[in-house]
């Protein structure tokens, strides 16, 4: 339960006059050797709890470990090994796996994990000394597909006491996918002329009718024939606001997507077209953070619509408009 997480985290801010991330940093993420982490606060200043932490993988392996170990690193008892018994067994009946202990999803034959959105994964199996840990960006009842790779796969080779035989087409297969969902620079394609439209509205700002995800004002600047400007300005808590309420992101126009700092600073990538004489569609990769977007920007007169889709998870926003500033 998401609420029950965050209060959590409150809790943890009330009794000990430090924010969860705080604290964390100080006994649990510190004494890992783990410093390059994003854990953001909701606009109370508490942190969220729930989720929205991201480390990287080698990291979220040291926590598992750390339980793995009984909650012993390096000599040094960070958590009490009865608290790692307790909260890595069955407290209640679960719905995915056979129970859930305080934080940790609980399988019957002693694995237990963590489980985070789009199917990011910390797993312990204790009896095959064992760590496992993904990351995806899965969604719906992909985000399991982890688990049963856990299950088909990995735990399967753990357990088998002779090396396997090699497999040279695995392996090419393997390298093919890897070679597929890689993020290397595509070679560009040639960018068409800028239509009438963009050359009119180039540089110049819209004004932004009240709308669900907080901006205020948006312009596009087309400054060369391969790259535009997406800049816009939003309120000060919009629901996005670890993006910033000021942001000025590249825009590739030859289907080469241009890198930039995202929310947390985090890279994303970003290019755009025109789909017809009119409308300006531009697509967001998170990369660093789960999710894609994609932002469509009807213009007509001085009139603007636009439509900001999320791909990954699919949910569309409503429309909303705004006008050419004076």
């Amino acid at each position: 339960c998401n609420g029950a997480s965050f209060l959590l985290s409150a809790i943890i801010q009330e009794t000990s006059g430090m924010s969860a991330a705080e604290f964390a940093e100080a006994y649990l993420i510190g004494p890992l050797g783990i410093s390059d982490i994003v854990w953001p606060d909701n606009a109370q200043g508490i942190t969220i709890g729930w989720g929205e932490l991201r480390m990287r993988p080698h990291d979220m392996a040291k926590i598992g470990y750390l339980y793995l170990n009984n909650g012993s690193w390096d000599g040094q008892q960070i958590i009490p090994a009865d608290w790692v018994a307790d909260s890595t067994g069955k407290q209640i009946a679960a719905t995915f796996t056979s129970g859930y202990g305080y934080q940790w999803w609980v399988s019957s034959d002693g694995v237990y994990m963590a489980m985070g959105l789009a199917g990011q994964y910390i797993i312990v199996a204790p009896e095959l000394d064992l760590v496992v840990v993904f990351t995806s960006n899965l969604r719906g009842d992909e985000s399991t597909v982890p688990y049963s790779l856990l299950y088909d796969f990995v735990i399967p080779a753990a357990k088998e006491p002779i090396a396997m035989a090699p497999n040279p087409a695995g392996v090419q297969l393997l390298e093919s996918k890897l070679r597929e969902v890689a993020l290397t620079q595509t070679e560009p394609e040639p960018a068409p002329s800028l239509s009438q439209t963009a050359e009119r509205i180039t540089g110049k700002n819209y004004t932004l009718d009240p709308n669900p995800v907080g901006l205020l004002s948006i312009a596009l600047t087309f400054q060369e024939k391969t790259e535009a400007l997406l800049s816009w300005t939003a309120s000060t808590d919009p629901p996005d606001r670890q993006a910033g309420n000021q942001v000025d992101w590249p825009i590739g126009l030859d289907n080469v997507y241009r890198f930039t700092p995202g929310p947390y600073g985090l890279p994303m990538g970003l290019r755009g077209r025109w789909v017809s004489e009119d409308a300006f569609v531009i697509y967001i990769d998170y990369i660093a953070n789960t999710g894609k977007t994609e932002i469509r920007c009807d213009f007509e007169g001085d009139d603007l619509t636009m439509k900001i889709t999320d791909l990954y998870p699919p949910q569309d926003y409503q429309s909303f408009t705004g006008k050419l500033e004076d």
